[in-house]
């Protein structure tokens, strides 16, 4: 976010908004995304509460979800390299084009800059794409982990919900633009979604598995 706040002309970028493909040689700072950084921060402020009140937290929950705790772990720790991997291309890219040399007839495919994957930007974003998918591994790997049951329930479901966001964006700007398309990394990326919500579902149900004990 401090990447797309700063104003830049060394480098024409060309990236989607609202769903449509434009060229952009410079960025203004306006009212949203200082409520977008208001908003990161309140979310930072809140995981650093998080983290301060977790020793006082009773952390006994009876452990019915124990006997599930491996399985979701290692579908999670899948789901969240998958997820990196499909990240690293666009959900939503410009077709290649198909020139005809009028003198020989011969086709060539011709490359088109599309908008950015998460580990193809420059800068403080390139930093932050990084970042970004150290934490998403981090998270599906710890989340399943976390004590009591409902942590566990909400950790995967932050990551369902980043993995949604992630591949509804992708599929919106492909449906709404001409001059895209929707990438094979875009479909994985909502059937990741899907498996994270799956996952989710099973570890709030999974209380149910076997009778708290006291």
């Amino acid at each position: 976010e401090l990447h797309r706040g700063q104003g830049s002309t060394t480098r024409p970028a060309v990236e989607v908004l609202a769903g449509e493909l434009v060229l952009t040689s410079s960025v203004e700072t306006a009212a949203g995304w200082v409520l977008g950084v208001l908003a990161l921060s309140l979310a930072v402020l809140a995981g650093l509460t998080a983290f301060a009140a977790w020793s006082r937290t009773v952390m006994d929950d009876g452990g019915a979800l124990d006997p599930l705790r491996p399985v979701l772990a290692g579908a999670a720790a899948l789901l969240g390299v998958a997820a990196v991997l499909a990240l690293a291309l666009p959900a939503a890219d410009v077709p290649d084009r198909v020139v005809t040399d009028p003198l020989t007839g011969l086709e060539v495919v011709v490359e088109q800059e599309g908008p950015q994957a998460l580990l193809e930007r420059p800068g403080l974003a390139l930093l932050g794409g990084l970042l970004l998918a150290g934490a998403l591994v981090l998270s599906a790997v710890v989340a399943p982990s976390l004590r009591p049951r409902l942590a566990a329930v909400g950790g995967l479901l932050a990551v369902a919900v980043f993995l949604l966001d992630s591949a509804l964006t992708g599929l919106r700007d492909a449906w709404s633009s001409p001059d895209l398309e929707w990438t094979v990394p875009g479909a994985g990326l909502l059937v990741l979604a899907l498996g994270a919500v799956g996952l989710t579902l099973l570890a709030w149900r999974g209380r149910r598995g076997s009778p708290a004990q006291g």
